[in-house]
């Protein structure tokens, strides 16, 4: 069954340098009859992803009481966790029982580092406290990284602060440039082959903590032994989807809908990678980091 990808608002309390929705903030956010029709329209849909801050608005425990009723197999919460930090706050919405589990956006082990990315001060602590507070009141967490070249040397550190924070799982991702992440493209995008003794080591740090791990947006011939990890597109609900109506205020995806229009308009390979094993496997990389840096640094796997 396909899941429904929700983007309950454009609006954000933080400002991430690599955040790909810079471009929909002045359309503000949908109101709770246009996610409720949303949603109603959607029987088909099985899973709900809430993407965008919906911690941040006022109606958040009419929209969350409203999706209990919809009797989903899973609901996974977006967030930067900065208003879960109050923990009468985070209490409140687990008691609803409506979410299933939490992806956190936590792309730094430091304050210097982190706020560095998220451009607002306080924040650190904050995106740290939810984190605890999830984990206190049982649920799953899981602490999401967009590895760009602000924290791509840091990848060791932050999967053992990961760790300390005790989540249940680990998603790294390759920066999308959109928004943000494009018009401050070269600020943002490192080369894909600096970052992968960064990024092996840190895997190889969570898995001796047999932690799960999922990737995205990298290609196979820099995974290593971790290619398994990648996240393919059919079950990448929380990275890729097909726009649907022209206020971007929801996102399908299944299986059928993975076709020509993500792969060959998102997605670029170099001639070398007919040659690679893992071909018909990999995705390649974005469009826009062909454009910019070219492939020859991929080297085909034979």
């Amino acid at each position: 069954m396909p899941a429904l990808i929700l983007i309950t608002g454009h609006l954000c309390n933080n400002n991430c340098i690599f955040c790909s929705d810079k471009f929909f903030r002045k359309e503000g956010n949908p109101t709770l009859e246009e996610l409720k029709k949303i949603m109603i329209e959607n029987p088909h849909c099985d899973e709900l992803v809430l993407q965008g801050e919906t911690t941040i608005r006022k109606d958040i425990f009419e929209l969350l009481t409203f999706v209990k009723t919809r009797n989903l197999k899973r609901v996974q919460l977006l967030s930067n966790g900065r208003m879960l930090s109050n923990y009468e706050f985070c209490k409140k919405i687990v008691s609803l029982n409506t979410i299933t589990d939490f992806l956190i956006n936590t792309p730094a082990h430091k304050q210097e580092t982190h706020e560095k990315i998220t451009q607002v001060p306080g924040s650190f602590k904050q995106t740290k406290k939810a984190i605890q507070n999830l984990k206190k009141l049982k649920q799953y967490v899981t602490a999401y990284c967009a590895i760009i070249k602000q924290n791509y040397i840091y990848l060791p550190e932050i999967a053992s602060y990961y760790l300390k924070l005790d989540v249940d799982e680990v998603q790294m991702v390759f920066v999308h440039p959109l928004g943000n992440a494009s018009t401050e493209f070269f600020n943002v995008t490192p080369k894909i082959s600096l970052i992968e003794p960064h990024l092996i080591k840190s895997l190889d740090i969570l898995s001796k903590e047999k932690i799960k791990i999922a990737m995205n947006g990298i290609p196979l011939c820099i995974m290593g032994k971790y290619s398994d990890k990648i996240i393919p597109f059919n079950k990448a609900i929380s990275f890729y989807a097909k726009k649907v109506n022209d206020k971007e205020s929801m996102k399908f995806i299944d299986e059928s809908n993975i076709t020509i229009d993500l792969k060959e308009n998102i997605k670029t390979k170099f001639p070398q990678c007919k040659q690679c094993i893992k071909n018909n496997s990999c995705e390649g990389v974005w469009n826009r980091y062909a454009k910019e840096y070219g492939g020859k640094e991929f080297k085909p796997i034979k």
